[in-house]
């Protein structure tokens, strides 16, 4: 699964998520530079909550929740400013 924005208005940022079912790897980058690589081999959390806030003079806090679904796949919310923008399903 992989999920872009683009989060500011004076000072924009692009933020990409990419999570790989198969490898258990989950890369959090912010303007094409790595912020937070994370992997797992066995047993993942129902949840797992990723948080950034990019930028100097404009924070923008992003929040990005990977909720483990019961069988395969998993539910991805993603908010800015703790307002949802987006929510998507796969895997």
């Amino acid at each position: 699964m992989r999920i872009s924005l683009t989060v500011g208005e004076v000072e924009q940022h692009l933020v990409d998520f990419s999570f790989e079912q198969l490898f258990g790897r989950a890369t959090l980058t912010v303007d094409g530079q790595i912020v937070k690589r994370q992997q797992r081999w066995f047993n993942e959390p129902l949840l797992e909550v990723h948080e950034i806030e990019p930028g100097a003079v404009e924070l923008n806090r992003v929040r990005i929740e990977k909720e483990r679904l019961s069988l395969f796949g998993s539910r991805y919310r993603v908010f800015v400013n703790s307002r949802l923008v987006d929510v998507r399903q796969g895997a």
